[in-house]
């Protein structure tokens, strides 16, 4: 991690991504992903049919474990280990170009240009 990025307190953390939606989290409430083998519908165990097992929410019918974790934000994804990095305010962000565009967009940082002159990677 570069050292700028220590000065602004960001945090090198183990993320999942979705592959479906793209969002990075580590939340730590990730649930089991299944899919309908009737109807094909992918859902989680909470939004199942019993809001605790494997039915279906479309079609009731039982569905098969296609990964391990899904995704939070969309639930339709299945998730992949990635290395993150997590601003102070909490925002996850796999690649450091679009924390970069973060910390200049949503916090006003212009100084970042300046710490990376002062301290390079």
């Amino acid at each position: 991690m570069a050292k700028w990025m220590e000065l602004l307190g960001v945090e090198q953390t183990t993320g999942y991504k979705c592959e479906e939606c793209g969002e990075v989290s580590n939340d730590m409430q990730i649930e089991p992903l299944y899919e309908c083998s009737s109807c094909g519908q992918k859902y989680t165990r909470s939004n199942s049919s019993t809001g605790a097992g494997s039915g279906c929410p479309n079609c009731s019918r039982f569905g098969k474990l296609i990964s391990n974790f899904s995704c939070p934000e969309c639930q339709e994804g299945p998730l992949e280990e990635v290395v993150a990095f997590r601003c102070p305010s909490g925002d996850l962000y796999e690649d450091e170009g679009d924390l970069e565009n973060h910390l200049v967009e949503e916090h006003g940082w212009e100084v970042l240009n300046t710490l990376k002159e002062a301290a390079p990677e």
